[in-house]
């Protein structure tokens, strides 16, 4: 990395190197068996320049040749978008944060085999028909540094450790998938909150029914939250305000949403599956509010997006090796209230609970939109659920709903890099065969 930054000197004054190196061991089982247990190491580096006013980049994983890495991004500079930022000067003081659990680089392959096993041994116990169509067990130990020749020289560890399993079981000719999933920068070993949630699943999932067409009252579970809020980090994107197709452009200060509602963009927090002290450029991360109250109150950028709307970095221009940074959220946190999920149950005469949803994806997720199959959901009736929800359809406008806030839970879960409470929801559209 030293010789690249050094050789490129000759060519151009502005340059920014990023080197990263991931080991990702991967321990994988299907139909209740180990399948697979695999460890790749991935070792980069990329380069951007600015040469004549203009951006180059190209990246490698041949670091045996860095005299053609240098040229690919001097020749790539000739035909870049023009550069409306210069690299970061000044130093400055990144977070302390806890990114690295010792636990995790010593999490042994050994010890994910077990780990799964134990798993599947739990659920067959609670439910025999029940198979783990996948359980897959992650670690990555991951190594960055950023240098450019304004002054930035930082480098840091990162370990990631996930969790993920998928149940299927077969009854009365239907299928019923059940997902958990855990995941962060240290070591959540912790099966038994998954095996509670499942069990729980199963149990209310003893009756199938649909509903009729009707608007209902609805408890979104922190499962369903990364979806909605997609529209959010598509807004709030300084790509897209850059743009001018983001739907929040001009909103600062607004209320789009109920007061209950606040919204952090925080890559600063301890163990978050997206959090490090500084961005893909050497900026310094932070915790941004985006909404406060209901009020929106800023977008993220990246050096290049702020320099075209003549503001400042927000530290959110996120990147591998071998790609440019853009503007992203890192983890999005919502704020919890006051009410239980439980009490929400017992507080509703007639309503879903929705858990789980195919097709989210096919809306008009830019405005709000979506349109929901429901993967699992829950009937729920004087205060009970009664079964679970077939065939059974929900349509509903982010701003709408989320002006029409019955409760905010008191409980947060880690979903998707998402860190948010139940939502208790006056009304949805509900479609179903009734």
């Amino acid at each position: 990395m030293e010789e690249v930054f050094n050789n490129i000197l000759k060519y151009t004054p502005n340059a920014e190197t990023i080197h990263q190196q991931f080991i990702l061991t991967q321990t994988k089982f299907e139909n209740n068996k180990l399948k697979y247990i695999n460890t790749k190491q991935i070792n980069g580096l990329g380069l951007r320049v600015i040469k004549e006013g203009k951006i180059g980049f190209s990246s490698t994983t041949n670091l045996t040749n860095p005299s053609q890495l240098i040229e690919n991004a001097i020749i790539s500079a000739k035909f870049g978008q023009e550069a409306k930022f210069e690299f970061p000067t000044k130093p400055h003081i990144p977070p302390q944060i806890k990114i690295f659990d010792k636990e995790v680089e010593n999490f042994s392959i050994e010890q994910g085999v077990e780990l799964g096993k134990s798993l599947i041994d739990r659920l067959s116990n609670i439910e025999p028909e029940l198979f783990c169509k996948e359980l897959e067990i992650n670690k990555t130990i991951l190594e960055t540094k950023i240098m450019n020749t304004s002054g930035v020289d930082f480098e840091y560890q990162k370990t990631i450790f996930t969790f993920c399993v998928t149940g299927l079981l077969v009854r009365n000719n239907s299928l019923l998938w059940l997902t958990e999933y855990v995941s962060g920068c240290n070591l959540n070993k912790d099966i038994n909150s998954i095996v509670s949630k499942i069990n729980e699943s199963l149990a209310w999932s003893k009756n199938e029914l649909s509903a009729k067409p009707k608007k209902l009252p609805a408890i979104f579970t922190p499962k369903l939250i990364p979806t909605l809020l997609e529209t959010i980090k598509l807004g709030v994107n300084g790509k897209l305000v850059q743009k001018g197709i983001s739907p929040l452009i001009g909103k600062l200060g607004e209320r789009i949403f109920d007061d209950k509602i606040t919204i952090y963009d925080d890559a600063t927090m301890d163990f978050g599956i997206s959090s490090c002290p500084v961005d893909g450029e050497g900026i310094a991360t932070r915790k941004t509010p985006l909404i406060e109250q209901g009020v929106l109150k800023n977008y993220i950028f990246d050096l290049q997006t702020a320099g075209f709307l003549k503001t400042n970095s927000t530290g959110n221009g996120y990147r591998d090796f071998d790609s440019l940074p853009a503007p992203h959220c890192s983890n999005i946190v919502v704020l919890p209230g006051n009410m239980d999920f439980y009490e929400m149950i017992k507080d509703m005469k007639e309503g879903i609970i929705i858990d789980l949803v195919l097709g989210g994806g096919q809306s008009n997720v830019l405005a709000g939109e979506f349109a929901f199959n429901v993967e699992l959901g829950f009937k729920v009736e004087n205060g009970e659920v009664v079964g679970r929800l077939k065939d059974t359809m929900v349509a509903c406008n982010l701003f709408d709903i989320f002006n029409k806030i019955r409760a905010i839970g008191s409980k947060l879960s880690d979903w998707e890099g998402v860190r948010s409470p139940h939502f208790y929801i006056d009304e949805v559209n509900v479609t179903g065969i009734g």
